[in-house]
This record gives structure tokens, sequence and C-alpha cells, in this order.
């Protein structure tokens, strides 16, 4: 698997390296605080050193070290493990969501394109029922009626739209109604 790691997977793993690196500054403080102890004893001592005094630090020296150095290597080696078995078990479930879902993805890729394919038939049918009807195929309102005759306008002898007025009036004055039918006043 490539790409990023999982958020939850990164914090567990900040969260184990921020107690591991307390654990060791602890762990180096003493250490420290012993050494500064000894130097200072060896100090001390360096006034008038005798060789068992010197052989006796130094092998106390080498005995303290070295015990500290295997309970270090031993403690790092278990955290390490227990970030290890932690992030194995993570990915393990990653990775069998991630087989779930391809296991699944064509099962879906199947039905989206049966629903396609259905939609497609279904826009096939609804186009061949919009081209017929009850009262047969669907036609041009202005082309010639089966009959051969022309068709009549509105007012059923072919006249054509006037936009004047038609109502009683004045013989002498003709007024002219405005497209929309409404009059300008300004």
């Amino acid at each position: 698997m490539s790409g990023a790691i999982d958020p939850n997977i990164k914090l567990a793993i900040e969260a184990q390296t921020r107690a591991f690196v307390t654990e060791l500054d602890k762990r180096f403080a003493a250490q420290e605080a012993k050494w500064e102890s000894r130097v200072s004893a060896l100090e001390a001592a360096m006034v008038a050193p005798s060789p068992e005094a010197v052989e006796a630090l130094k092998n106390e020296i080498d005995g303290a070290l070295g015990s500290q150095l295997a309970g270090l290597e031993a403690f790092v080696t278990e955290r390490l493990l227990q970030v290890e078995a932690a992030a194995l078990t993570q990915v393990a479930a990653l990775e069998s969501a991630a087989a779930a879902f391809e296991a699944w993805r064509p099962y879906i890729e199947s039905v989206v394109d049966g629903v396609r394919s259905e939609v497609v038939n279904m826009n096939k049918a609804l186009d061949r029922e919009m081209k017929t009807s009850i009262l047969g195929e669907f036609g041009s309102a202005s082309a010639h009626p089966p009959g051969g005759a022309p068709a009549d306008g509105p007012h059923g002898h072919r006249v054509e739209f006037s936009h004047r007025e038609t109502g009683p009036g004045r013989m002498s004055s003709q007024h002219h109604l405005p497209h929309n039918g409404v009059y300008e006043t300004s």
C-alpha cells in the first residue's frame, strides 16, 4: 500500500515517541547526576589517588554504565516492539477494509451500469411516446391540414393581426395600441 499515513496511526506513533523521549530524558538526567557525583568524588580522590582506589572507581563506573546501557537497550527494544505491533495491527485493519471495498466495487459498478442502461431505455421509450399520442402524431399548428386546405387564422377568415383598436369609437380618429397593450405615461 502506498499513500499518506492514517492520521490515527500517526497520532499513536507520535504519542509513543513522546513517551519514549520523556523516559530517555529522565534516564539521561539520572545518569548525568550519577556522573557528576562520581566526577566530584574522583576529583576529591585525585589529591592523593591510590591505584586501588582508581581501579575500584573504574570498576564501579564500568559496572554501573554497563547495567544502565543494558536496561536502556531493553527498554528501547520493548517500546519499539510495541510500536511495531500497534502499527502492524492498524495496517492490517486498513488493508482488510481496502480489500472489502475492492471486493464490493465490481458489484456497485455493475449496478450503476444497469441503472444507466435502464435510464437510456426509459429515455428511448419516452421519446417514442412523445412522438405519438391518442390523436396521432404531433405536428406543427401552422402546417396544412390533411385535407389540403390552408389553415384559417385565429379569426376564422385568414385575417392578419392588427394592432389597431377594434372596438367602437370615432370614425375619424384611429388609435394605435402599443404592442404590449399598455400606454406609456410619462
